[in-house]
């Protein structure tokens, strides 16, 4: 008598990774769920192909609010213009790439990270792990002149506040969202799947029509917004 819906569901993989008899108790399960939504493209096919049922595309539960409702909740502005840097699994020739590219347009490099992952709190110190608040977290993206990042809401992020980005794949992390959601808004140039391609996207990042983006990007919201309304016991 309980009614279920899943919204935003993710995979979190490029390939099927579940034997037959998984997917068949999934598909059993599924069966009584009353709206299915997922978000990643490849997904929608996954449920149809796999589980015999249907899914929506719709967007990360980040998105269904906008810019402005995020706004309200940034801290205090930065001095001098700077780089957000957002990555989650750094690399020595990323962190070169990054700091090239800094110093080059004579941004100021920021990340809203710890200092040093709790695994090294030994030699670091405790007060070096602490991860900013979330004011701080937003500010990074919403004074940022750019923004490169290896995460999805990240990007999700730069995209949100409208800001010249570069994402590079994080593929172990889920790439088919990566793929979903900026394609959906016709922003794949801005994505690179190795950090080899860095140096050469940086130095020709095309120019962005925010204004085509962000009517693509309030359609989707709308979309994903009747999916709740629809499914939504009232």
């Amino acid at each position: 008598s309980i009614r279920k819906i899943a919204y935003a569901a993710s995979f979190g993989a490029a390939e099927w990774e579940f034997s037959s008899e998984e997917t068949a108790e999934c598909a059993q399960l599924l069966s009584s769920f009353n709206g299915l939504s997922v978000r990643e493209s490849n997904a929608v096919d996954w449920c149809e192909d796999k589980f015999k049922c249907d899914a929506d595309l719709v967007l990360d539960p980040t998105l269904l609010l906008g810019g402005e409702h995020y706004k309200k909740f940034v801290s205090r502005p930065l001095e001098g213009a700077s780089l957000c840097s957002y990555i989650l699994d750094p690399a020595q020739n990323l962190n070169r790439a990054i700091d090239e590219y800094a110093a080059t347009h004579g941004l100021s490099r920021i990340s809203p990270m710890p200092e040093s992952q709790y695994t090294n709190v030994g030699e670091a110190g405790l007060e070096r792990c602490v991860y900013p608040s979330m004011n701080d977290w937003l500010s990074a993206f919403y004074y940022s002149d750019v923004v490169i990042t290896d995460s999805f809401h990240g990007t999700v992020f730069a995209v949100m506040f409208n800001k010249p980005f570069l994402t590079v794949m994080n593929k172990g992390r889920g790439a088919p969202r990566f793929e979903s959601f900026l394609g959906k808004l016709g922003l794949l140039s801005r994505l690179v799947d190795s950090v080899e391609d860095v140096d050469e996207v940086l130095a020709n990042l095309p120019e962005i029509d925010w204004s085509l983006v962000d009517g693509k990007l309030e359609a989707w919201r709308q979309r994903s917004l009747d999916f709740l309304n629809h499914n939504l016991p009232r």
